[in-house]
């Protein structure tokens, strides 16, 4: 079996996930984190409930806010995340992502709506001039709009998605869209260095892309490309993102091979790690 190591990282993803700037972001976080935590448990032990309170909430966004980075940078190849799964009546493969990563996000989303509202709660509730009451205004306004992510999500709106790749087409179920496109009308399969690392399939200007949000404009965790164009970013998913890179190159080039899409033949290929055209190890 080939190690994905054997097939190069591309250029454009030469920098490394763990730069200096992120590590000494996480160690700032977490210097801030530990008092939380101090106060939460003498909040506890004195028996003052807001202590308490405080303290545990602003750990929980702490940890969040420290989680994120260091979920979606971790080194992980999970293969079982890639399956066969049926998809509108078509046998497909597909590539969970990572719900790790997505209950981080959860996570502090729900954080920040609990310590918000909480926090004007207690505003309102022991009043003050007319200061205090902006900012109770402000907090709730804040908690309402990052609250809002727990509906959505329990509603379908916002969930962990994946790329759906059939014989025809691929479909991106992202966390707040969905993207088509048919293979033939895809030009190019690229790497690229965006918010994290990307695969980028540039479509033809004139193909046809379905395409949809599931949130109103503003409130989406992700953004539709303004041109025919499917996003694949790579630390959302549970695999070594030059595999990922790979199998959908391979499958751009080789239209021949993607018969296998949706059998036990292109999981066979990806635990394999085999990409070759004509016997010829590829290296992307």
């Amino acid at each position: 079996m080939h190690s994905s190591d054997q097939i190069s990282r591309p250029i454009e993803w030469s920098a490394r996930r763990w730069t200096g700037r992120l590590v000494l972001s996480v160690a700032a976080l977490t210097v801030f984190a530990l008092p939380a935590l101090f106060i939460a448990a003498g909040g506890l032990v004195v028996g003052d409930p807001y202590m308490a309170k405080y303290g545990v909430l602003f750990s929980c966004f702490f940890l969040s806010v420290i989680l994120m980075p260091v979920v979606a940078n971790a080194r992980s190849n999970r293969m079982g995340s890639i399956r066969t799964m049926e998809w509108n009546g078509v046998s497909a493969t597909v590539i969970e992502q990572s719900r790790i990563v997505f209950s981080s996000v959860a996570m502090f989303f729900l954080a920040a709506a609990a310590l918000c509202l909480s926090a004007a709660a207690d505003i309102f509730r022991h009043g003050g001039g007319g200061g205090t009451i902006v900012v109770g205004i402000m907090l709730t306004g804040l908690g309402c709009v990052a609250g809002c992510f727990l509906p959505m999500m329990l509603v379908g709106r916002i969930r962990c998605g994946r790329p759906v790749l059939t014989p025809s087409v691929i479909h991106q179920r992202g966390w707040s869209l969905e993207s088509t496109l048919e293979w033939h009308s895809i030009l190019v399969v690229r790497p690229a260095a965006l918010i994290n690392w990307a695969i980028v399939l540039l479509g033809h200007p004139a193909a046809q892309w379905e395409r949809r949000t599931t949130m109103p404009r503003g409130f989406g965790w992700d953004a539709l490309p303004p041109m025919p164009m499917i996003e694949v970013y790579c630390h959302k998913h549970p695999v070594d993102p030059v595999l990922l890179y790979a199998l959908l190159l391979f499958y751009f080039e080789n239209p021949e091979y993607r018969t296998e899409l949706g059998t036990e033949a292109a999981l066979e290929r990806v635990r394999a790690n085999r990409w070759h055209r004509y016997g010829v190890d590829m290296k992307p």
